[in-house]
């Protein structure tokens, strides 16, 4: 056996991550210092003979590395017959959200059960409390991702299911705050349910939610909830848990603001006659919106929002118009309408609560429902 000839079906960085790194279970030599891996994998002569390349290590790296590599023929064969496989952080298939998201953070090795497509599609992340069932989450349209057993399920909501884990089948799971922070990396959004400060996913929480990479909703008030409110989760929206309106872009600061108004005034009106319809693929600027006052805030620094019912009704009527010549994104509805994008962000929000419109995440696009 040559230690650095790749089993088919593996990369040569895939297979040589293995035989330095992965836990490999009981009995099996342990994994080398990633030093180790350096002076070989890393070397910047990736044609040189397995024996250049094993030069620098020392006998007795060598001796563990050729038991190793036994060990773990017969563990791919093993992994194999149960359905598993493995990814390599450099392969193809890896999820490049991972690297973009978790950077020098993101997971090596990959063990994955079942289609790797799904890895890629991203979904929502469930979320629950020590003591609450999963019962309790119920989002419609979305892919769940869910952490189960040491691993991570991805179930796609026409069926089927996928598995990942961050160590081999029948290893320790290793690092639970490293497998959840994979788990979120993965999603577009997250839900939260039942979470108190005293589980383990509540500083991993916390820390997401600081960083903004991806929204966290609650989807009850339960557990320690109102903390996480104040820290800058989003509270479920009134009509149920929907992908459509959880993988909506966040909302600007200033938009949040008018989301906590506690009171309602002023008017608008409309500055020209409601035109034709756009051509498909152009924004004909149809009408304006204005707000006659600007926003004021109260004594607790929050704000007033300025935009009442009637005028979110005619925003909503003339939105879908406007739509009609086809998907535009958050910032050319609000030049077609002369609205501040803060304003439009906020009632594109309440219309994708009302389903009167669709946000395709992917593009970033509304189009009406």
């Amino acid at each position: 056996m040559t230690l650095f000839a790749p089993r088919a079906g593996l990369s040569r960085a895939t297979w040589l991550s293995l035989l330095f790194t992965a836990p490999l279970g009981p009995g099996a030599p342990a994994a080398l210092p990633e030093a180790a891996l350096d002076r070989t994998a890393r070397a910047p002569d990736r044609g040189a003979s397995p024996e250049t390349l094993v030069a620098p290590l020392d006998g007795s790296e060598r001796e563990r590395l050729s038991v190793r590599a036994a060990r773990l023929e017969t563990l791919l064969d093993e992994w194999r017959d149960s359905g598993w496989w493995v990814l390599g952080g450099s392969d193809e298939g890896f999820p490049r959200r991972l690297r973009r998201r978790l950077g020098a953070d993101a997971p090596a090795l990959l063990w994955v059960q079942g289609e790797a497509g799904p890895c890629a599609r991203g979904g929502i992340a469930l979320v629950q409390g020590t003591d609450r069932t999963e019962a309790q989450i119920l989002v419609s349209g979305a892919t769940s991702i869910r952490l189960k057993n040491g691993s991570i399920t991805i179930e796609p909501e026409g069926g089927g299911a996928t598995a990942l884990r961050l160590s081999p089948p029948g290893c320790e799971p290793g690092n639970e705050a490293a497998l959840a922070e994979t788990a979120w990396a993965l999603a577009d959004a997250v839900v939260v349910a039942g979470l108190s400060r005293g589980d383990s996913a509540w500083a991993g929480i916390v820390s997401l939610i600081d960083s903004g990479r991806q929204p966290v909703w609650l989807a009850n008030m339960e557990g320690d909830a109102e903390l996480l409110l104040r820290a800058g989760a989003r509270p479920a929206p009134p009509d149920g848990l929907r992908a459509s309106v959880l993988l909506a872009p966040k909302p600007s600061r200033e938009a949040r603001a008018l989301m906590d108004a506690t009171s309602v005034a002023g008017f608008a009106e409309a500055q020209a006659p409601f035109g034709a319809e756009p051509a498909a693929g152009r924004v004909k600027r149809t009408a304006h919106l204005r707000l006659v006052s600007d926003m004021g805030f109260d004594r607790a620094g929050r704000g007033r929002d300025l935009a009442g019912p009637a005028l979110f009704d005619l925003f909503r009527d003339r939105l879908l118009v406007l739509l009609r010549g086809g998907p535009l994104g958050a910032g050319p509805i609000a030049e077609a309408m002369g609205l501040l994008r803060e304003q439009t962000d906020l009632w594109l929000l309440r219309a994708l609560q009302e389903q009167a419109v669709r946000f395709d995440p992917e593009t970033t696009l509304y189009s009406a429902a």
